[in-house]
């Protein structure tokens, strides 16, 4: 359990960020996840912390020249980075940092499952003497616990989550951006709720941080999303534009992208809050984690939660009753 003085004054996210020196921010579920947690590390490296960030990612990597690999489990991307890959999130937010003059590595994880996703992690913590991991969720399904009616996509933000808690640093925080998103993959946000009250009473929740939309983290933030967009006008993030939308004070069903036609969105204030827990605290809350702790592979963990889920009794969903 991260360990620090509660107050209303100081942010608990920051509070318990405080006395790290150097902070891993890694995108949880993969894909665009790591622009979710760009906000926190504009402002960490704002106040003068070393920030370092990686990715689990939906690239083709194998497609990277071997120079780029640092390990067999990580690409560290550079600007200067190239693949024949057209979905490269990775690399376009290391062209973004570049050009913007910060720093500008984002590393890469192939899909993994738990054992080789932390073998990447130790390797990076080893490398880069890291004394505190943010894991960001573009959303809010990395909350869920495995018997919620829905869960959202969770392989990738589980296995993220198992892998992590079993590295020895200081600092393990686990952070969402985006409440309600995950509504669209069947995730009942009374149930989020529900888990974060249930962590509250554990010591294991720090609050909800909202980013405010004139802040210079909230005007950089939407400037890369945009950027991103541009970049993979084909599959932009989904996620990262509602989250944008939201920053920017967007409300209801703001379309900015075809691939949410015939859907309605509602964009609202919610989207632009940091939800942070205690990672380890999150893990044991999770009903299915032991059973992924042995997977090397993405596709056992997909059969294992699938297993899981055919065995398990779900929650009653319940409607927001305001």
């Amino acid at each position: 359990m991260t360990d620090f003085a509660a107050s209303l004054a100081t942010p608990p996210l920051f509070a318990a960020l405080s006395s790290a020196r150097r902070v891993l921010i890694a995108g949880a579920g993969g894909g665009f996840d790591i622009y979710a947690g760009l906000p926190l590390a504009l402002a960490l490296w704002n106040n003068g912390t070393e920030v370092h960030l990686a990715n689990l990612s939906f690239s083709e990597l194998e497609l990277i020249d071997r120079d780029a690999w640092i390990s067999d489990q990580v690409v560290a991307v550079t600007p200067s980075t190239t693949t024949p890959d057209w979905y490269f999130p990775e690399g376009t937010l290391a062209r973004w940092l570049a050009k913007n003059e910060l720093p500008s590595t984002v590393h890469a994880f192939p899909p993994l499952g738990v054992q080789t996703l932390r073998e990447a992690y130790r390797f990076l913590v080893d490398r880069l003497d890291i004394d505190a991991i943010v894991l960001v969720d573009g959303g809010t399904d990395i909350l869920c616990r495995g018997d919620e009616n829905g869960v959202g996509t969770p392989v990738e933000d589980i296995t993220s989550l198992g892998a992590v808690t079993a590295i020895d640093v200081p600092v393990k925080l686990v952070t969402c951006l985006g409440f309600g998103i995950d509504a669209y993959h069947g995730v009942n946000h009374v149930q989020v709720l529900e888990n974060l009250a249930a962590l509250d009473r554990e010591g294991g929740y720090l609050g909800a941080l909202s980013i405010p939309g004139a802040s210079r983290e909230a005007v950089l933030y939407r400037e890369a999303v945009a950027d991103a967009q541009a970049a993979t006008p084909e599959r932009p993030s989904i996620v990262n534009g509602q989250i944008a939308a939201a920053v920017g004070g967007a409300f209801g069903d703001v379309q900015f992208t075809r691939r949410t036609s015939g859907s309605t969105l509602f964009v609202n204030p919610l989207m632009a809050i940091y939800f942070t827990v205690d990672l380890d605290r999150l893990a044991a809350r999770c009903l299915y984690l032991d059973r992924l702790e042995n997977t090397v592979g993405r596709r056992q963990v997909i059969t294992r939660i699938e297993t899981f889920r055919n065995e398990v009794t779900t929650r009653i969903p319940r409607t927001y009753p305001h």
